[in-house]
């Protein structure tokens, strides 16, 4: 299992206590970090992100379940935000929640009343606004959230949606 610290800085290199040395990238991100090297790289000023997920051209024409790809499958997670954005139209009809089971199943994570239309441009970006107490809930390591629209957009349209999590 591998997983993806934020360095301190761009460019950042570590070597973990195993040996295996470690550069971070442009954005100061360091991916496929082994699982035994994770202790050492947090120690010496690494962090596990706040990032941990996305689904990248999201289809907000259609209302069939899309999954979230995590970027640390291994650890378990609280939401704490997703961030909608990078609209390919004007997001003027869509409407749907988050999900954490296939077909709108489950308690929501975000409601299924959950408004794109403040999505105008590509430059845009939205919060979408995480169910009372559903913020609150550990999930489980694997667990990927599903967007679901309840309305589709009517017409070809995508989006990015980012997920935020506080890492356990």
């Amino acid at each position: 299992m591998a997983f993806t610290l934020t360095a301190p800085a761009p460019y950042f290199a570590a070597q973990a206590r195993s040996g295996t040395q470690y550069t971070a990238d442009r954005n100061g991100i360091i991916s496929s970090v082994a699982a035994n090297d994770l202790d050492s790289l947090l120690d010496i000023g690494c962090l596990v992100p706040t990032f941990f997920g996305r689904l990248i051209g999201a289809n907000m024409n259609a209302t069939t379940d899309q999954t979230f790809t995590l970027v640390n499958t291994g650890l378990p997670y609280r939401i704490t935000r997703i961030s909608a954005t990078n609209a390919s139209t004007s997001l003027t009809t869509a409407v749907g929640g988050v999900y954490v089971a296939a077909s709108k199943g489950g308690t929501a994570v975000v409601a299924n009343s959950q408004v794109f239309s403040a999505l105008t441009t590509a430059l845009l970006a939205v919060d979408l606004t995480i169910v009372s107490g559903q913020g609150a809930i550990i999930r489980a390591a694997a667990l990927a959230p599903i967007l679901s629209l309840t309305t589709a957009q009517g017409a070809a349209a995508t989006a990015d949606l980012y997920l935020y999590a506080d890492v356990y």
